[in-house]
């Protein structure tokens, strides 16, 4: 670790480049952990929509099933 009470520049530099990459890496995560988040919710919600259609169509089927 560098001594704040007399850091060399060299190592401030370097600690200040390693921060803005790390950053920079972090900010692309979330980035696409944002789009991967997104991505889910949209395929649970077409999912959703499509077992509340084949639900409803069972049931359907089925009250006709009782009626006869």
């Amino acid at each position: 670790m560098i001594s704040l009470t007399n850091p060399h520049p060299l190592s401030l530099v370097l600690y200040k480049k390693r921060n803005f990459f790390s950053n920079r890496l972090y900010l692309k995560e979330s980035y696409f952990r944002r789009r991967e988040e997104t991505y889910m919710k949209r395929l649970l919600g077409a999912s959703g929509v499509i077992l509340i259609v084949a639900g409803l169509t069972m049931l359907g089927s089925y009250s006709q099933v009782l009626t006869r």
